[in-house]
Order: C-alpha cells, then sequence, then structure tokens
C-alpha cells in the first residue's frame, strides 16, 4: 500500500480503498435519516474480545538488519555523528519506571464491548479532544461524502458529557469531502481544527481550517491551496508558542507556519522526497522546536528542525515495508521520544536517545494489516503504549513496558460493516484510563471500546 487510497485532481493514489467507490461489504453510504448518536448507549455491536498469542510476538528486542539513520546526504557521516553523540555523554532524561500495571491488573486495557455510537456516510478520520473546554473529551470526525459529497461531507462533532455519552452531531461551517483532520489550540487555550479536503467540483487538494468559539461552535473555515494531499497534523515548528500546520505532498514534507494572527503562511516542502499516508510532530531531540516523522516507500523519515522553520537533512530509516502510518511515543517511559511505523501485519518502533538518534528497530506482529494507529498511555504509567486498527475489523492493543520491551496484543474485535479507517484513544468518561474509539469508511460506523468493560 504506497498510499491510503484518494484520487484528488491531479493526485494519483493506489492503495486499498477509494472513498468514491467503497468495497464490497461496505459500498453504500448512508442518507440524511440514517445519521444517529446514542447517548449513554448500550447498544452492543456483534463483537468478542480475545487475548491471544497466537498472531502476536512475546516481548522482545528483535531487530531487523537495518541499523540506522541515514541522512539522504550521506549515509556513513550521520551514522559517524550518531556515535560520537553516544560516545560523548550519557543520557541526562529521569530515570526508568517499571511501566507495568498502573491503573489496572493485566498486560492490556480492560476494553469492553465495541458500541456503536453514531452513524455518518464515508468516514476517513477521528480526533479525540476537549473542543468545548468542559474537562470531556469530545469526537471529531472527518467524512468524505458518498451519494452527496455537498450534503455529507465535512466535519461532525460529538461533545462528551464526561461518563462516555455524547450528545448528537453537529456539523462543522463550510463542509467540503474531508480526509484526516487534526485538532489543538494553535498559541492561546481554544482548540481549532484543522482537515486536508477535496475541493469541489474537481477534489482539488487543500486544508481547511475552522478557529473554534470555545463552546463547541467554529467560525467559518479558511482554505489553504495545496497545503496537504492527504494527513495533517499541528505542530510547533519554529518554537515561537504557535502550533504550526503539517502536511503529506509528493514532493515533501509540507510546513506552513503560523503567524502571530494564528494564521498560516505559505507552504514549503522539506525532505527531498514524497511524505507519503502519515505525518506527524513533535521536540524529537529536547532542543525546545518541532521535529517531523514521516515516511517513504521502505522508509521511515525524520526531519530535526533547526528552530527557524527549516530542518536539517533528513535521517532515513529503512524498513522493510510500505508504511501506512507513523508513530510518535515514550514507549519505555525513559523520557526520550521514540518512532515508529505501521504497515501490513507489522508495527515497527526505534527506541530514541532523546538527542535526535534512534537505535535498531523493533519488529511487533498484529492481526491484520493495520490501517491506523494511535498512541495513548493506557495505564498512566509513564510508558507509551500502541492501539491499531486492523484491516480484519478488529482493535489490537500493545503495551509499552520498561527496557523497551513489548507485551503481546489483545485483540478486541469489532465486525463492522464498513471498512476499518482510522482510530483514536483518550479518556471519554473521567475513569483515568484511556477509551479507543474506531471509525469505518464506506459505512460511517463510529464504535466507542471503553476502559474498564
Amino acid at each position: 500500500m504506497r498510499r491510503r487510497p484518494l484520487v484528488l485532481g491531479a493526485v494519483i493514489a493506489t492503495a486499498c480503498f477509494d472513498p468514491t467507490s467503497p468495497p464490497a461489504g461496505g459500498e453504500s453510504g448512508g442518507d440524511a435519516t440514517t445519521m444517529t448518536s446514542t447517548l449513554g448507549a448500550t447498544t452492543t455491536a456483534d463483537a468478542t474480545t480475545t487475548a491471544t498469542g497466537a498472531t502476536s510476538i512475546e516481548p522482545s528486542t528483535t531487530a531487523l538488519t537495518t541499523s540506522g539513520p541515514a541522512t539522504t546526504a550521506d549515509a556513513n557521516s550521520a551514522t559517524s555523528a550518531s556515535t560520537s553523540a553516544s560516545e560523548a555523554g550519557s543520557s541526562t532524561t529521569e530515570p526508568v519506571p517499571s511501566c507495568e500495571d498502573g491503573a489496572f491488573a493485566g498486560d492490556a486495557p480492560p476494553l469492553g464491548a465495541p458500541v456503536q455510537i453514531a452513524t455518518f456516510y464515508n468516514l476517513q478520520g477521528v480526533e479525540l479532544v476537549d473542543v468545548d473546554d468542559d474537562g470531556h473529551a469530545d469526537v471529531l470526525v472527518s467524512d468524505f461524502g458518498s451519494g452527496d459529497p455537498t450534503a455529507e461531507s465535512g466535519v461532525y462533532l460529538l461533545q462528551g458529557d464526561g461518563t462516555g455519552g455524547f450528545g448528537p452531531p453537529t456539523r462543522l461551517p463550510g463542509g467540503s469531502p474531508t480526509v484526516r483532520i487534526a485538532a489543538a489550540a494553535i498559541s492561546d487555550t481554544t482548540v481549532d481544527v484543522v482537515g486536508m479536503i477535496g475541493v469541489l467540483p474537481n477534489y482539488s487538494p487543500a486544508v481547511q481550517r475552522w478557529r473554534g468559539n470555545g463552546d463547541g461552535t467554529f467560525l467559518a473555515p479558511d482554505v489553504y491551496t495545496e497545503a496537504s494531499d492527504w494527513d495533517v497534523a499541528l505542530v510547533d515548528i519554529d518554537g515561537d508558542g504557535r502550533r504550526d500546520l503539517l502536511g503529506t505532498s509528493n514532493t515533501g514534507a509540507r510546513v506552513s507556519i503560523a503567524n502571530a494572527s494564528e494564521a498560516f503562511g505559505p507552504w514549503t516542502d522539506y525532505g527531498g522526497e514524497p511524505a507519503l499516508n502519515g505525518i506527524k510532530g513533535a521536540d524529537l531531540d529536547g532542543d525546545g522546536d518541532g521535529d517531523i516523522v514521516t515516511a517513504f516507500t521502505e522508509q521511515l523519515r525524520v526531519l530535526l528542525g533547526n528552530g527557524d522553520g527549516t530542518f536539517a537533512e533528513p535521517l532515513v530509516y529503512p524498513v522493510e515495508g510500505r508504511p501506512i502510518d507513523v508513530l510518535i511515543g515514550d514507549f519505555d517511559g525513559d523520557g526520550a521520544v521514540d518512532i515508529g511505523a505501521t504497515w501490513d501485519a507489522i508495527v515497527l518502533v526505534l527506541n530514541g536517545d532523546g538527542r535526535g538518534g534512534w537505535d535498531s528497530p523493533t519488529e511487533l506482529t498484529v492481526q491484520g494489516t493495520t490501517l491506523a494507529a494511535a498512541t495513548p498511555d493506557f495505564d498512566d504509567d509513564g510508558c507509551s503504549d500502541i492501539v491499531v486498527f486492523n484491516n480484519t475489523g478488529s482493535v489490537s492493543t500493545i503495551m509499552g513496558r520498561a527496557g523497551f520491551m513489548f507485551t503481546a496484543q489483545e485483540v478486541f474485535n469489532i465486525a463492522p460493516q464498513g471498512y476499518p479507517y482510522d482510530v483514536a484513544a483518550g479518556d471519554v468518561d473521567s475513569d483515568g484510563i484511556a477509551d479507543v474509539v474506531a471509525v469505518t469508511a464506506g459505512e460511517g460506523e463510529v464504535f466507542l471500546l471503553r476502559s474498564g468493560g
């Protein structure tokens, strides 16, 4: 899978699913009468929860044969620099926590049976964030639309009540066929939303940005032409306290810097190679500015920021697949940011040193082909965990442990009618443990798997 599927104008995508032509078993979107929401829902999908080791690996640090980064300019120089940095001194991070059984006993979160909390049309993305400043996580979903994109597509909000229930869906103004979304405060405390869209009638790629009012309502969106062709993220790249816009493109990782009025400036591409499927950012090397993780065919790529909105030559980590998503987290709780990628039934993770270097990759396996991933800390133990949504219609969880060890996967079956497409995690019921929300294309289903059963 080279790119998750979408054809927008001149952007040609080849992969597993076309939002405009869903696969068999999920070919029909809903109409205006099928959009539903259940407050405190008790309807349970036909599904089971299974702990399994048969399709999992035991905790392991088995590495692939590829062992280190290379810049696109000079792989040997980067390797030497990384070695020198390692010899220069030890890490200054805090002591490693135990990362075991923080909020519950056992190796995986006690996720309950999936509950379908809403039905839309042709969902492509999901985010969990408090948009109305009431202290409760809300659900944002992006819809590409189905039979009538003008009436159906856009971004929808389900406001959470803090108990796992949600109000009726509301559509953000100025709806367009929307793929991936991200939500965060740019520089104030009010959450804004960005989404990669196809501008009708030709589905030309652009990004819409909705400014939040802090009460669950939003202003009409601004449009940034060609600011992304698939995924989006909001990260402070230049260290000025304002989150900037990241996007994917066939010519590099696309960056639009936010100004003092929180508007995004013209985009610039970095990295010299296509940035496909996923893009994420964080301060990976502890220098106070933002860095980027993205992927290309058989490559995981890291762009370390220079602090002024530009980037050093990319570090390139060869992988034995074509990544469909990228990961950022601290899986061993040592204070250094780790990275990863997913493809096929593989979750690949690399242990960070906190200075912009990563060790040889560790390969984990899950059930089915991974289509989306998130990295919550389920048990609040200081170690990021992993949740993936698989093409088998199941969610797999893997728990991070000290020493960069991982538990075997646990599988939670959903059995959706639509095509599994995105997943997010956050605490929707105020019990201190992250819950999981998964969405499907084709049928537009929204499933909630609550922690604690």
